[in-house]
């Protein structure tokens, strides 16, 4: 549903925790002049606090900082 509302966008990248460096590391090659991490929740409608927290974590790791994947995770568990 969301991926349709961003049918302008150049390139869609989806991520997780999970992929969450690897995601970046492939968006930062990429260099887009914009880049907009969305927290999807439940099907886009509901929101979710692990989605919530793994965009933080993505948006932390593109501006250089060195956030701790196992706080995040035990905070998401």
């Amino acid at each position: 549903m969301l991926i349709a509302a961003a049918g302008k966008a150049d390139i869609i990248y989806l991520g997780s925790l999970a992929v969450a460096e690897a995601t970046v590391k492939a968006i930062l090659i990429e260099n887009p002049p914009l880049v907009s991490i969305i927290a999807m929740g439940g099907q886009g409608v509901n929101r979710a606090d692990e989605d919530e927290q793994c965009g933080i974590y993505l948006r932390n790791i593109m501006e250089d900082r060195a956030p701790d994947f196992d706080a995040v995770k035990s905070l998401i568990m």
